[in-house]
């Protein structure tokens, strides 16, 4: 399930399939699971409210109190019948740079951004080359294929979109 922006109800029929759908204002009068996908110092998390108190949830096999924030790889099982892994999904932020990089330093080979440029762009605001944009190939700079962490706040780099770790497969226990 993908959990879309903003607050969002997580039902979980007894028999039958989970399903996600919009949380209504007043999320305290109904019961069950009230999520929503947050971030704390750039960091995401998703919050979870169990406003159902005849069927505590629980966290990585410990009850969970009535509101937790869960990160990656966290596992969320509801009523005894349904678990879930929580997996974060990373875009990568390649493309030209922002306008406030743009004559920077690069924070790895110090050399200015073009405008021509093609940049990584870190959570932190760092843009790093990618391809420098010049026009003489021994002049290219590609400085993010020596590195795998930002070189200012030391975030993992994502060169391309996908799963911080991959699903684990489902077993029957």
């Amino acid at each position: 399930m993908v959990v879309p922006q903003g607050l969002t109800r997580l039902s979980y029929p007894q028999a039958g399939t989970p399903a996600l759908a919009a949380a209504t204002d007043s999320i305290s009068s109904e019961q069950g699971i009230v999520i929503e996908p947050v971030f704390v110092e750039d960091q995401p998390f998703l919050a979870v409210v169990n406003t159902n108190d005849d069927q505590p949830a629980r966290v990585n096999g410990m009850a969970a109190p009535p509101v937790v924030f869960l990160r990656d790889r966290d596992l969320l099982q509801l009523s005894g019948t349904c678990t879930f892994q929580v997996a974060v999904f990373n875009q990568s932020h390649i493309g030209p740079p922002p306008p406030a990089a743009i004559g920077k330093d690069c924070p790895y080979c110090r050399v200015p951004i073009q405008e021509s440029a093609t940049v990584y762009r870190c959570a932190c605001g760092a843009a790093i080359h990618v391809k420098s944009g010049t026009s003489m190939a021994e002049d290219d700079l590609e400085c993010l294929q020596f590195i795998s962490e930002c070189p200012v706040c030391q975030r993992p780099i994502v060169k391309s979109a996908g799963y911080a770790t991959p699903l684990e497969e489902a077993t029957d226990d």
